[in-house]
């Protein structure tokens, strides 16, 4: 990695799970069922209460690839992923 990227990696504005719904015009629920997708962004954690995102990081996942972007009304549908309603995410 560059220093430049590394520098504007750093100057990227993390945002909170509370930013990412409001920014999207949408649920926690839907949020969590976005989070269970593969490639979407590792959250970066400050303790083991604060966790934040960087937004470009989710925006770029949800307009990666314009032949097939993602719509937040597929996300819906997703099913849970996991028995316990939580998808299983090693990060």
């Amino acid at each position: 990695m560059h220093i430049n990227s590394k520098m504007e990696e750093a100057a990227t504005p993390l945002v909170t799970i509370a930013d990412v719904c409001r920014q999207l015009k949408i649920g926690r629920t839907t949020f969590y069922r976005l989070a269970c997708l593969p490639g979407f962004p590792s959250a970066l954690r400050g303790g083991s209460r604060v966790v934040r995102y960087r937004m470009s990081e989710i925006l770029d996942l949800l307009t990666r690839d314009q032949s097939k972007p993602v719509r937040l009304t597929q996300i819906v549908s997703i099913p849970d992923m996991s028995p316990g309603g939580r998808c299983h995410d090693p990060r």
